[in-house]
């Protein structure tokens, strides 16, 4: 389905939007790994949405692996947690995406997973930090029946894009 959007969505949603957006600063896709969708939760403009991607040092993709499983098994019992996934892009980069009701929750489940993984990040990550670590507020939600809907389970594949918006 993947392949779908990037044949025939893409194109056109790119030329519809041209003068908005700006460059992509990252694209980048793969299956979907882990995905938790929080039961009668819905994506909703307000909410907190953060985007990171880390790659593993060479040699370090089971130690990076592990850590993140370790971290998508407690999600369903974070407070505020809406949707969270991960795509391992390769076997060192793995992306992921996740939503909460609000940013203080994100900032606080930020904080305290970065607190926790600290030592674990150094030792695994290339160059100790993200390839990329964007967060903001949602300003507009949509699952696949429109706004407001919860986001399905994809179990087919993630597909992560930032963009710039043009000044």
């Amino acid at each position: 389905q993947c392949d779908v959007y990037k044949a025939t969505t893409r194109e056109k949603m790119m030329t519809k939007y041209k003068g908005v957006m700006g460059d992509m600063k990252y694209n980048v896709e793969g299956a979907v790994s882990f995905e938790y969708v929080a039961p009668g939760k819905t994506v909703a403009p307000g909410m907190a949405l953060r985007s990171m991607c880390y790659r593993a040092k060479p040699g370090k993709e089971d130690v990076m692996k592990a850590a993140i499983q370790s971290v998508a098994a407690d999600v369903r019992n974070t407070p505020g947690m809406v949707w969270y996934a991960y795509s391992f892009t390769d076997a060192r980069t793995c992306c992921s995406v996740y939503v909460m009701e609000s940013m203080p929750q994100l900032e606080a489940y930020k904080a305290n997973t970065m607190a926790r993984m600290a030592a674990k990040m150094q030792e695994m990550l290339d160059e100790g930090g993200p390839v990329w670590n964007e967060q903001g507020v949602i300003r507009a939600g949509a699952g696949p029946k429109g706004i407001g809907t919860p986001p399905a389970p994809s179990k087919f594949s993630i597909r992560v894009m930032g963009m710039n918006a043009v000044p």
